[in-house]
């Protein structure tokens, strides 16, 4: 399974190692890209997306409302496009961002 997370801030280094198989990301995703490579893996911008190849994108990111209507924007489908359970790495809130995402001491 080919994943692009979108995320490459502090949710996205302390939820990939819970995750675990990184040999499955193919790349991150920024709103706004600021890096080129993040944990050794290509770093593309939103208006990239659409031209990239994979089964499932994650989104592990504070932002998801924002993320989420960037993704329809686009015109990707809604099944490829998931929100992992934060609540492994002690983030709380819906992740969907309906109420929360802060953190948790």
């Amino acid at each position: 399974m080919k994943v692009l997370v979108w995320g490459t801030g502090e949710w996205a280094d302390r939820l990939l190692p819970v995750i675990g198989n990184e040999d499955e990301i193919i790349g991150f995703v920024e709103s706004e890209k600021s890096k080129d490579f993040f944990r050794g893996k290509k770093v593309y911008g939103a208006n990239e997306i659409k031209e990239i190849d994979c089964d499932v994108i994650a989104i592990i990111n504070s932002h998801a409302d924002e993320i989420q209507y960037e993704i329809e924007k686009q015109g990707i489908q809604k099944e490829k496009v998931i929100f992992p359970n934060t609540s492994k790495i002690g983030i709380v809130g819906d992740f969907c961002g309906n109420g929360g995402g802060g953190y948790t001491d």
